[in-house]
């Protein structure tokens, strides 16, 4: 339960430094011997004996460092917060998760930030800011979670305690660790570079010098989740009866956030909001149907 008020006591002339009554106190941390504090209006430290409040932000949940920033979670998204410019970024602005409850934050060795929230718990890639989604609907306790190199271990509201191996989510989610990223990308340029001394080679020693003049046509390949698209609607009139967004997304094999988002670009609307459109339009065209063959007897 969350502390009303913050004292802090002196032995040799016992004042008491109150922060603010009716503002709750959410969590505490020690980043650079300083102390950070979460609290419902925003983030608090403790400098010089004096707290001062360093930003405002709609309840912090937690505080943590990150090189040199001062990440807080909070009631709407996750905060990032520049010291030496005084920037305040919500990394998540943009993304369906952007007014989301978070709580606990960690980052790996890997180039990913691990995220619990009151709705299932997710991996954020830090360089492509892509979103990957584990245990959505699992509602994650705000302070009961710890960290232990590439585990990750988190409280929540009636599953009990969870443990998650980053790697092993890492492996699930498709994607690789740095050190095998560039080992696979240096071992695929070696391969590129011979391949290429072969073939000029092969152009020089071996076939007479010809020019060649190349001027292929230019053709619109359409990527896979475009060909996926233009098919939706035969595959939602298929399946009428049972389908739902997270089927739809499934069958794309797109990640929740990048499914959102092409879904959005291609067709101009929502997941939700375009099934709608099309199961009222097989609803018309049945009743259509039915009178029509009503019709057709009573004139028998």
């Amino acid at each position: 339960m969350p502390l009303n008020l913050l004292r802090n006591f002196s032995n040799q002339n016992k004042k008491i430094q109150i922060l603010k009554e009716g503002i709750a106190i959410h969590n505490l941390n020690i980043i650079n011997d300083k102390l950070w504090i979460s609290g419902s209006d925003g983030v608090y430290v403790l400098e010089n004996k004096n707290l001062k409040r360093v930003f405002k932000i709609n309840n912090s949940t937690g505080i943590f460092d990150l090189d040199g920033l001062i990440v807080s979670t909070s009631y709407e998204g996750v905060w990032t917060y520049n010291i030496q410019n005084n920037r305040l970024k919500n990394i998540l602005k943009g993304s369906p998760y952007e007014k989301l409850e978070t709580d606990a934050f960690y980052q790996d060795n890997y180039g990913n930030f691990w995220i619990s929230t009151i709705h299932g718990f997710f991996r954020y890639h830090r360089q492509s800011k892509n979103i990957s989604t584990f245990l959505e609907g699992t509602e994650f306790n705000r302070r009961s979670y710890f960290f232990k190199g590439d585990t990750i271990y988190l409280g929540s509201n009636g599953n009990g305690l969870i443990r998650f191996d980053i790697k092993e989510l890492i492996a699930e989610d498709g994607g690789n660790d740095p050190t095998k990223e560039n080992f696979r990308f240096f071992y695929l340029a070696s391969v590129i570079f011979m391949v290429g001394l072969l073939i000029v080679f092969f152009i020089r020693i071996i076939l007479n010098p010809v020019d060649i003049i190349v001027d292929p046509p230019k053709v619109e390949v359409e990527t896979d989740e475009n060909v996926f698209f233009s098919s939706l609607e035969n595959y939602i009139r298929d399946h009428i009866d049972e389908v739902n967004v997270d089927q739809i997304r499934y069958q794309s094999g797109l990640t929740k956030y990048a499914f959102y988002t092409k879904f959005v670009d291609y067709f101009g609307k929502k997941p939700k909001e375009y099934l709608s459109d099309i199961k009222e339009k097989v609803l018309k065209e049945r009743q259509n149907e039915f009178f029509r063959k009503r019709n057709s007897l009573e004139e028998i």
